[in-house]
């Protein structure tokens, strides 16, 4: 698996983001194919990006790769449950189907799905940056 992360800069490089020193959490975006992209992941990325800025938490993404289904889904949600992910987000229909299937198995982990009606027993989140924002800085804030 390839891990992206992504520090925004408004304008060229960020010297302060740079000195920056952020805490050991980390929140980690599971994406479909597209990654940050497109919408709703682009928007969420935002808001994730703008309460690391706040929180001095840290932020990254997985796109899922390979075929789009829930099976090959659950092999990145279990990747990013082993490693050092505080919450797992999943944004977008397979993201959010292999964390349906997988969560329990995973009991100690956080899981939010975006954009759905119906958790079935885990958290929802509403596919909007500020929604994602106020996410990072209720819980670690």
């Amino acid at each position: 698996m390839a891990w992206q992360m992504l520090i925004v800069a408004n304008d060229g490089v960020d010297e302060e983001a740079s000195s920056r020193t952020y805490r050991d959490e980390a929140v980690c975006l599971l994406t479909d194919q597209d990654g940050i992209l497109k919408e709703p992941a682009k928007q969420v990325w935002l808001g994730l990006s703008d309460g690391s800025l706040q929180t001095l938490v840290k932020v990254q993404y997985l796109a899922v790769t390979g075929a789009q289904t829930a099976d090959n889904g659950r092999t990145f949600v279990a990747g990013l449950a082993q490693s050092d992910c505080e919450m797992i987000i999943a944004v977008g229909d397979v993201p959010v189907q292999a964390v349906r299937e997988s969560a329990s198995r995973f009991t100690g982990q956080r899981f939010v799905l975006v954009g759905v009606d119906d958790g079935a027993g885990l958290e929802t989140l509403q596919a909007s940056r500020m929604a994602a924002c106020d996410l990072i800085t209720d819980v670690f804030g």
